[in-house]
C-alpha cells in the first residue's frame, strides 16, 4: 500500500525484537509454568507466586501492540487508514511495499 518506507526501518526492526522476546518468553513461561514454589529452609514449599515471566509477557505484549496500531496490524488501526492501491502491475513486488522504492 506504499505506506512503509526507509524511515520507518528501525521502528519494523524494534518491533521484530520486540516480538522475538515475547515469543521466547512466552515458551519459557509454558515451559517452566506461570508459578514459583517459594521454599522454607527445609525445602517444604510453603507458598506459590506468580513467576517474574508473567508481567514480562504482559508488558512486551503491551509494547507489541502499541507498535501493531502504529503499523495498522488490528482492525481498528486498519479501519483509519486511507490510501490508494496501486495496480499489481505498476510498480516491483518491494517497490509496492515500500512505496516506489526499488
Amino acid at each position: 500500500m506504499g505506506l512503509i518506507g526507509r524511515v520507518d526501518s528501525n521502528a519494523i526492526a524494534r518491533y521484530c525484537h520486540t516480538w522475538v522476546r515475547w515469543r521466547v518468553t512466552v515458551q519459557t513461561l509454558e515451559k517452566a509454568g506461570e508459578v514459583v514454589p517459594i521454599k522454607d529452609g527445609n525445602g517444604k514449599v510453603k507458598m506459590v507466586t506468580p513467576s517474574p515471566l508473567v508481567s514480562i509477557v504482559k508488558g512486551l505484549a503491551e509494547q507489541l501492540g502499541r507498535l501493531e496500531a502504529d503499523f495498522g496490524m488490528n482492525p481498528a488501526a486498519r479501519s483509519r487508514i486511507n490510501v490508494a492501491i496501486p495496480a499489481a502491475n505498476d510498480a516491483t513486488p518491494k517497490a509496492r511495499f515500500f512505496g516506489g522504492e526499488s
